[in-house]
Parts: structure tokens; C-alpha cells; sequence
């Protein structure tokens, strides 16, 4: 049997797959999930040892449920911090500094290291990518430098 074919007529399986693990948000990325379940299992099947539809059923359920986890302790771990969110706190830290004193003394308490990351992003306009590879550190990692980045900024322009 064709692996389309085979597709085709375990839709319905597919589906009851993602009902049953209460799939709502982003259903075609673990249809996707599962069409590729459905293909290791038809590449892998060994007739001797298996029932292919209960095989199959828990190759799909298994790898689905592997995807729920693996997203959900991402989403847990994962700080969004954009340029686009560091940029606009800064351009409203500038405007409410009313004397360049202020701005030299908020500078004097953030390390090179955080200098070093403000030029890197304002001034050379590198993508995150960029700055991660210079840095000789993962992407995650530099998000959450950047997140803590735009924190301490806020506190300090907070406290002058």
C-alpha cells in the first residue's frame, strides 16, 4: 500500500489521536506530528510482532504526547524579549531622562558585557543570531540576557 493511500484512510484515526489528547491550538502542526508518526510506523512495522492499527495507534498517541510535553516545558522556559520590546523601552527611557547626567550614571551600572550587547543590537543592527554566534552562546541564552538586559534598565531608569 502506498504511504498516501495509507494517509488517507488513517485520517480519521488521526483525528480521534488529537480529540482524544484535546488538541485545539495548533492542530495542523500535530496533524503534521502525527503524519509523521504514521510514517515511522509504516516504515518500521514488522508484521511478526504487531497488530499494524494498534501499532500504529500508539506509535501516533505516543509521538503526539511527546509533542505536548515538549511544547508545553518550552512555552514554561520561554521569556519573549524582542528587539522590537528592548528598542521602545529605551526610546521611553531616553524621553524621560531629562539630563544627560542621568544617562551617564544609568550606563556607569550596567557591565561592558551589557554595553557590549546594546551596541551589537542599536548601533551594528545584528540579528539575534549574529550576536549569539559572536558571543560563542545559544539564541535562548542571548534572549535571556536580553530580557534581563531591558529589566535592569527599567530599574535603574526607574530610580533616578
Amino acid at each position: 500500500m502506498e504511504f498516501e493511500q495509507l494517509a488517507k484512510e488513517m485520517n480519521p484515526m488521526i483525528e480521534k489521536v488529537l480529540n482524544n489528547c484535546k488538541i485545539y491550538k495548533n492542530r495542523d502542526e500535530y496533524r503534521q506530528i502525527a503524519l509523521i508518526a504514521l510514517w515511522k510506523a509504516y516504515s518500521s512495522y514488522d508484521k511478526s510482532k504487531y497488530k499494524f492499527k494498534a501499532y500504529l495507534y500508539n506509535q501516533i498517541r505516543y509521538d503526539v504526547i511527546d509533542a505536548l510535553r515538549y511544547y508545553a516545558k518550552r512555552e514554561a522556559l520561554f521569556v519573549p524579549t524582542t528587539d522590537e520590546i528592548l528598542s521602545i523601552h529605551l526610546e521611553n527611557t531616553r524621553e524621560s531622562l531629562t539630563s544627560s547626567v542621568i544617562l551617564e550614571n544609568m550606563f556607569k551600572q550596567i557591565s561592558d558585557e551589557e554595553k557590549q550587547l546594546l551596541h551589537a543590537i542599536f548601533e551594528e543592527q545584528k540579528t539575534n543570531e549574529e550576536i549569539a554566534k559572536e558571543l560563542g552562546i545559544s539564541i535562548e541564552a542571548l534572549r535571556k540576557r536580553k530580557y534581563r538586559l531591558r529589566k535592569k534598565l527599567k530599574q535603574l531608569s526607574n530610580s533616578d
